[in-house]
């Protein structure tokens, strides 16, 4: 074969790769499903004036790589998701996916997805789920259950999810579970009998990656992991993230990390409280240290009173946390003044000060959604961070601008004249 024959063969060959990209791309069909107007008789769902009536029948329709769009109202389903799909709503307060009417008539979960399935959920709320049967995995994962597949979750709200045993809105099983702007709130891991599980909001089984950005975790309950159970995770990051009011009755108010190394920046843990140890962080791992960046603990509770150095985390006796430009309550300053049952002091670590949330809660009130963690005027979380840990994050927890006047600030807000707060009054 000469050069010319070669070349020919080659673009050949591209063009037909871009032939087969663009049928595939091509390929994707929309589905539109509206509960109030939509019927299902007859219909496969390809016309939007004429949309189905359940998500669960658009699904049934659909082939892998489809789109369900699903209008305002409210969904009563239990899905099985056995093909790739994405199901984006108009808005997470007005498209709602329920397994009931009511979280105390639930009896069954909301989302089962099948092994090796990629979901992608989008601005939408996944309530009322509930995990009820007495064994695994039916026991796993009231609002979904992951199995070895991915998750994607962008602009959602998990809230009053329950399961009988672990991961009260979540249960990933060696699945990828990316969040982004995602608000998981009083969800519960907790047995008929009063028992509770581990991980209120989620469990994050061995082998499995939980990725969670600009995110918020309120009021969730266990025995373990009042938000957040992982054991053994590949990987656990945690950046723009709100862990505030969880509950646990044993270890990890808000998180308990098990055989991992989680990477949490720009985190604030408050108002979390457990009757162990680990109001915020209970850290067990024997195989490689956490990462603490630009974070606070404040006004946890444990055992030993609220605000204690073991109120805000308990670390590993084998692996102490890296902590760096962080505010631990109990843990002292960098430098001659650093607790080092803490953890290890990377650098830049503030004394123990009263961050100035705008509405703080007490943790004596927890579990609770209630609370606002953003600081305000004269914060000692102000301009205190390190920007390379925060590299391409452009907006805070709010949405706004991360880094404002050069510095960015600890915790998952940015303090700065122009931002506008929940209530969308200037302060």
């Amino acid at each position: 074969m000469n050069s010319t024959q070669a070349c020919r063969l080659f673009s050949s060959a591209v063009l037909f790769l871009g032939v087969l990209l663009a049928a595939q791309a091509i390929a994707q069909t929309n589905r539109h499903v509206d509960a109030d107007v939509g019927s299902d008789s007859g219909n496969n769902c390809t016309n939007a004036a004429s949309p189905c009536a359940t998500i669960g029948h658009a699904l049934g329709q659909s082939t892998a790589g489809d789109r369900i769009l699903a209008s305002v109202g409210i969904y009563t389903e239990s899905l099985i998701i056995d093909r790739d799909i994405e199901i984006v709503g108009e808005a997470s307060e007005t498209t709602i996916i329920q397994a009931a009417a009511a979280q105390s008539a639930a009896s069954q979960r909301v989302i089962t997805v099948q092994s090796g399935r990629k979901l992608e959920l989008r601005h939408l709320t996944i309530r009322h789920g509930y995990a009820n049967a007495t064994l695994a995995p039916g026991s796993l994962g009231g609002g979904i259950y992951l199995d070895a597949g991915d998750l994607e979750l962008e602009h959602v709200v998990l809230a009053a999810n329950r399961a009988r045993s672990n991961g009260g809105a979540i249960y990933n099983a060696a699945g990828t579970v990316n969040m982004n702007h995602v608000d998981l709130t009083g969800n519960l891991a907790l047995a008929p009998d009063g028992a509770r599980g581990r991980g209120g909001a989620v469990y994050n089984a061995d082998g499995s990656t939980l990725t969670a950005l600009s995110s918020l975790f309120r009021g969730n309950d266990a025995a373990q992991g009042g938000a957040i159970y992982s054991f053994g995770a590949l990987s656990m990051s945690l950046t723009n993230v709100a862990l505030t009011g969880n509950f646990s009755t044993q270890f990890g108010g808000a998180v308990m990390d098990v055989s991992g190394a989680p990477v949490m920046t720009n985190v604030v843990f408050s108002a979390n409280r457990t009757d162990g140890l680990g109001g915020g962080l209970y850290a067990q791992s024997s195989s490689s240290p956490p990462s603490i960046r630009n974070s606070v603990f404040w006004n946890n509770q444990d055992k030993t009173g609220a605000g204690t150095r073991s109120a805000s985390l308990v670390p590993s006796t084998f692996n102490k946390p890296l902590i760096s430009h962080s505010l631990v309550q109990g843990c002292g300053a960098s430098g001659g003044g650093w607790t080092i049952d803490c953890g290890t002091d990377v650098g830049a670590n503030r004394p123990s000060q009263n961050p100035n949330f705008i509405e703080a809660v007490s943790p004596a009130s927890a579990p609770t959604a209630q609370g606002y963690f953003r600081q305000s005027t004269g914060s000692p979380l102000i301009g205190w961070g390190n920007n390379s840990y925060i590299a391409g994050v452009n907006s805070d927890l709010d949405g706004w601008a991360r880094i404002i006047e050069g510095v960015v600030d600890l915790g998952p807000y940015e303090f700065g004249n122009d931002v506008l707060f929940r209530d969308r009054f200037e302060q």
